[in-house]
Parts: C-alpha cells; sequence; structure tokens
C-alpha cells in the first residue's frame, strides 16, 4: 500500500492547507498519508513516496525546503518525490516572473530529482504593497484563498501514478 509523508514549509500558514488538501485528495483516493512541517519530519520509515512544499519567496522557493532536501538527501534519492510551490506571481503576475518560477527548483532538483513539481497561486493577506503590484504586474484584488482546488486536486491525483 502506498504511503506519502506530504511535508511543508510555511510562512502564513497556506502551504500546510495546499498539504492538508493535496493529503485529501489522496486519501480520497485509497492513499495513507501523513502531513507534517518539515521540521517535524524526523524518519522516512514506512514511506513509499514523499510530496515537499514551500512559497516563493523573493522569487525563490524557501530556503527550508532546499536545506531539508539536502539534510535528507541520501534518503529522499531511494523514494519517489514530488515538489511543489506556491507563488503569488501566478495570480496574474508579469509573464517575466511567471516563466522564472520554472527555475525555483534548479538547485533542488540537483540534489535529489523530482517525479513531478506542482506550481500553485499563492495568496497575500491584504492589498499587495504598491511596490510589488508595480514589479510584479499583480492586481489589488489578487485572492485571499486557495481559489485553485481543482489545479491542486488534478496535481494531487497524477501522483498515485508517478509515485
Amino acid at each position: 500500500m502506498k504511503y506519502f509523508l506530504i511535508t511543508y514549509a510555511t510562512k502564513t500558514g497556506s502551504t500546510k492547507k495546499v498539504a492538508e488538501f493535496i493529503a485529501l485528495s489522496l486519501t480520497n483516493k485509497g492513499i495513507k498519508t501523513n502531513v507534517l512541517p518539515m521540521n517535524e519530519v524526523t524518519s522516512f520509515n514506512d514511506y513509499t513516496g514523499v510530496i515537499i512544499g514551500a512559497p516563493v519567496n523573493g522569487m525563490q522557493w524557501l530556503p527550508e525546503a532546499k536545506a531539508f532536501i539536502t539534510k535528507n538527501m541520501d534518503t529522499l534519492r531511494t523514494l519517489p518525490v514530488a515538489y511543489y510551490l506556491l507563488a503569488v506571481v501566478l495570480n496574474g503576475g508579469r509573464p517575466f516572473f511567471v516563466n522564472k518560477l520554472s527555475k525555483a527548483f534548479d538547485t533542488s532538483s540537483q540534489i535529489v530529482t523530482p517525479v513531478t513539481c506542482g506550481f500553485f497561486k499563492g495568496i497575500i493577506t491584504g492589498e499587495p504593497p504598491f511596490i510589488l503590484r508595480l514589479i510584479f504586474g499583480l492586481k489589488k484584488d489578487i485572492p485571499k484563498a486557495i481559489e485553485n482546488s481543482k489545479e491542486i486536486q488534478d496535481w494531487s491525483e497524477q501522483l498515485i501514478e508517478l509515485m
């Protein structure tokens, strides 16, 4: 039976919500899951796959994610691994920055190659500051909740075959 660890780093809680939604999607398909923050993972025993998620901050995947992968690379290289990120810029930001997100996993992918990577719209509490809107091309009315649950569900279900 497949048993996936879904681990995450988060600043505002949205990445945790996505981890929980992925777990729900997989559980509904008969996959056993365990959701833990990266700093609480102590063992990979019994897991048949690992899903690692973190938001993008400053156009970089959170350093905690890379540190987690580096620290556990020997074990992670023996398991199917998937990465996901949340980024506010995916809410209609300038194409230059959206395209740049594809490089967010480059360093981590060189350490442990994932079977797939998921890119999901992030949220920002309150109105985005003017400078963010100006630089990244964001609108004032960015969604304040995870609105792309169908996208996350579809990606989660693909993991069953890939992992």
